[in-house]
């Protein structure tokens, strides 16, 4: 604010009034005999009063001034002078009452109405501050305190070029004024023209080379610049100058800070932060403590030396000085959203979740802190509530780029896609080459089935950043999809891809690229081999299906301990799969060869199907029952093909007795895993009714019936039955295994929104692609289960096949359920 001299003792006429001078001891002296003299002599009490002000006895000055107003209550410019004190002792209230007093008697006086504005401005009331300005400058055009201030508020509304028009007029005012000129390349800065700003600070320092401020201000200026050991130099400079006047004032005007105890730390801590920096944590911390030894009550202080702290990981240390910083200010608004986000850190969500409230509670409109706590709803699961804090904090600050990465990053868990590609253009019109946006953009677009697009974004990226695997990988998978393109073409991407990784020394990666890759072909073919049924199609399926299985083995191989098991349980699962498909070129392509040899080679293909799973089994990093159930069934089921095989031969079978117990007994276990399934008690059920259907025939057989229509067509109706049996509950499998990749399919987004604390870094997050393949890697581990509960009943479908080998078409009749068998498997 603007002291009013105008009422000064004549006794004070020769008194020199240097900024930051002791004024002498003689004046305080004949102030006192001249109120002796003179007690009742309002203007002298209101003289001594700025006098003691100036010398720092507050609640002295205080006394005189309101002494004065007692003698004399219509004195403005005393009534000026006693807000303004009133204001430094922290009392806002009381002074605002002056400043409306002084505006009752005179409506027009500019001085009470810049000094209004102050008051209100430093109580965050911007608007009614802005009005008291205009109405200083109505009342005196040539208020140079008021153009000043009102840029000020300008600057702090965020209002760049309306403040700049006031600092114009200023300098039209007092073209030498250092305060201006430095205030004014401050705006500059802000305003991105570096040029200028730096331009207005050297006249600044050309007028008053000795004024710590303006050194000050400068450094702060080549500080963001990036120019360190210039800014370093000026800090220095303004702490070797550090005049002792307490008031920073020119010519009535004000600097940046209000004393200069504060001023002072101002310069400390931020030359702290400049170490820091440069890599000086030692010499930054030092100056941290400097300041707090100035000023051991600072809530400011302390907040700031908790961000040096917490920026340092000394994250217990960080947050004593939040502590103490709210000690000292409980509404520091910037000590709660940190210490909020510390909390949050230190995995503290509840006390987090208090502190961001009560931030919120504090200044309602700051996004950051709308943004920081939608970040944690969300990952509390309250959703809803997290988008209503992203919605609002987008309201209030539409450029918050943090919360449209976390806001699309919500949307994407919700597969509300056509909403989230809002979002990610918005950051990409920000950041067009941001690895991590374009490739997660583009598998937005392939979540949505936009192939095309979503191809051909990966390729335009491809272009300016060809080495950026994750991204290649993509292409590959993209590309797969899309009519004529060919399996040459995808591979040769792929391969690009895998050996990126490789160079890297990323091997894991390299794998299950591959992996995913050729497992997408052979889903790829499979479909193919559903709608035409070609030698070459179904041979690329099983082929396909088992390198895939050979890369997710290699794969975890190299992933190391956590998700080995879960790859290598899938690598074996892919290549018994790989075999149970191969058995439809056996089935349907014969190739001239026996249809005895084509049945060993189906039993032989069911038996390494059957060993795969046991390796699953034996590789799972936990007790997977379901995949030994699956063993346990397949080698039954291979054990019964190899006896109807002796009975198609027409050889002389009699170990079927001694077999049908040892069967029983295993398939005792299969049932005791499905206890509660009735998915899976069926399927157990269904294999115990095969058997009996076996001891049927060889009963039939054996009684020469087995040529009796009517008793054949009995048993096949029987197993006609258990096989209808299966498919309602084989059909449910598939949906629910459809389902469980629905909720688990945000797992495969790779944007993970990181909040953005106050001053502090975000910290670094995988990369897109191994976000994708480690979840990846979970979703199929949660769908194991289902794949082989799947196998499982569908092997079951086939024994009802078994028993037309009594009728005059057995082979095609069996290979017709072969092939049923591989559809339903895969």
């Amino acid at each position: 604010m603007k002291p009013d001299p105008e009422n000064l003792s004549t006794q004070l006429n020769n008194i020199i009034l240097i900024a930051g001078s002791i004024l002498s001891e003689k004046v305080d002296e004949q102030y006192k005999l001249d109120l002796l003299a003179d007690p009742k002599n309002a203007a002298l009490h209101a003289s001594y009063g700025y006098f003691l002000e100036v010398m720092g006895q507050l609640e002295e000055a205080g006394e005189e001034l309101k002494s004065s107003l007692d003698l004399d209550p219509r004195r403005v410019a005393t009534r000026i002078n006693y807000g303004r004190l009133l204001y430094r002792l922290g009392h806002p209230e009381e002074a605002e009452k002056e400043f409306k007093i002084a505006l009752e008697i005179d409506p027009k006086n500019a001085a009470t109405h810049t000094n209004y504005g102050f008051l209100l401005q430093k109580t965050n009331r911007l608007e009614e501050a802005e009005r008291e300005y205009k109405l200083a400058l109505l009342a005196n055009s040539t208020d140079l305190t008021a153009y000043v201030n009102y840029g000020t508020l300008l600057d702090k509304m965020n209002r760049l070029e309306d403040a700049e028009e006031q600092y114009k007029k200023a300098l039209e005012i007092d073209p030498q004024n250092p305060v201006i000129h430095s205030n004014y390349g401050v705006i500059l800065y802000k305003l991105d023209r570096v040029n200028e700003a730096e331009k207005q600070h050297k006249l600044a320092l050309m007028s008053n080379p000795k004024c710590a401020a303006i050194h000050y201000n400068y450094g702060i200026l080549l500080d963001g610049l990036g120019r360190l050991e210039e800014a370093e130099k000026e800090f220095k400079i303004a702490l070797e100058i550090d005049p002792e006047n307490s008031n920073y004032n020119y010519r009535g005007l004000h600097f940046k800070v209000d004393n200069h105890s504060k001023f002072q730390n101002a310069i400390h801590y931020d030359y702290g932060f400049m170490l820091d920096k440069m890599n000086r944590p030692k010499e930054a911390e030092n100056e941290f403590k400097t300041a707090l030894e100035i000023d051991p009550r600072s809530s400011d202080l302390h907040y700031y030396y908790g961000q040096f702290l917490y920026e340092n990981d000394r994250k217990e240390e960080a947050e004593r000085e939040y502590k103490l910083a709210l000690v000292f200010d409980s509404k520091n608004l910037a000590a709660h959203s940190s210490y909020a986000i510390l909390l949050d850190k230190m995995g503290m969500l509840e006390e987090a979740e208090e502190h961001y409230k009560i931030a919120l509670e504090i200044d309602p409109q700051n996004s950051i802190n709308h943004n920081n706590y939608g970040y944690l709803l969300d990952r509390t699961g309250r959703i809803d509530q997290a988008e209503e804090h992203y919605k609002i904090a987008l309201n209030i600050d539409p450029q918050n780029l943090t919360t449209h990465a976390n806001y699309v990053n919500l949307l994407n868990t919700r597969n509300r896609f056509e909403e989230a590609e809002k979002h990610y253009k918005i950051l990409l019109a920000n950041d067009s080459k941001n690895r991590e946006l374009n490739y997660n953009y583009a598998h937005i677009l392939y979540d949505m089935d936009r192939l095309k697009e979503a191809a051909k974004h990966c390729k335009n990226f491809l272009k300016y950043d060809p080495n950026y695997a994750d991204i290649r990988f993509l292409y590959s998978l993209t590309i797969l999809h899309l009519p004529r393109i060919s399996d040459r073409k995808v591979k040769k991407e792929m391969e690009k891809a895998a050996r990126l990784f490789a160079e890297s020394g990323n091997n894991f990666y390299e794998h299950i690229t591959r992996a995913i890759i050729y497992d997408a072909l052979a889903n790829k073919y499979y479909q193919l081999a559903q709608k035409y049924n070609i030698e070459e199609t179904n041979s690329k399926c099983w082929k396909y299906t088992d390198i895939s299985g050979d890369e997710y083995i290699e794969a975890g191989k190299q992933s190391g301990e956590g998700s080995e098991g879960e790859l290598l349980t899938l690598g074996y699962i892919k290549k018994g799969k790989a075999r149970v498909r191969k058995i439809v070129l056996y089935t349907i392509y014969p190739n001239n060869s026996s249809d005895s040899e084509n049945f060993k080679k189906i039993i032989n293909g069911i038996q390494e199907a059957a060993e795969f799973y046991k390796k699953a089994a034996e590789a799972s990093t936990e007790e997977n029952k379901i995949c030994n159930a699956c063993f346990v069934s397949m080698s039954v089921f291979a054990d019964m093909l190899d006896c109807m095989r002796a009975i198609i031969e027409k050889r002389t079978f009699t170990d079927l007795d001694n077999k049908v117990p040892i069967w029983k007994n295993k398939l005792s276990y299969s049932h005791e895993v499905y206890i509660g399934n009735n998915k899976g008690e069926l399927f157990v059920d269904s294999l115990y009714k095969a058997i009996d259907c076996m001891q049927n025939l060889k009963k039939y057989k054996e009684d020469a019936m087995f040529l009796d229509e009517k008793a054949v067509e009995e048993c096949i109706m029987e197993l006609i039955e258990v096989t209808n049996n299966i498919e309602g509950p084989l059909q449910k499998i598939l949906y629910s295994s459809a389902e469980q990749m629905d909720i688990h399919r945000e797992q495969i987004k790779t944007w993970d929104g990181t909040i953005t604390p106050c001053f502090t870094l975000p910290e670094s997050e995988p990369s897109a692609l191994k976000k994708f393949l480690i979840k990846t890697v979970n979703m199929l581990k949660l769908i194991i289960k289902y794949i082989n509960t799947l196998i499982l009943v569908i092997l079951t479908a086939v024994i009802g096949v078994i028993v037309t080998v009594y009728s005059e078409n057995i082979i095609n009749l069996f290979n017709a359920f072969i092939s049923l068998l591989s559809n339903y498997f895969n």
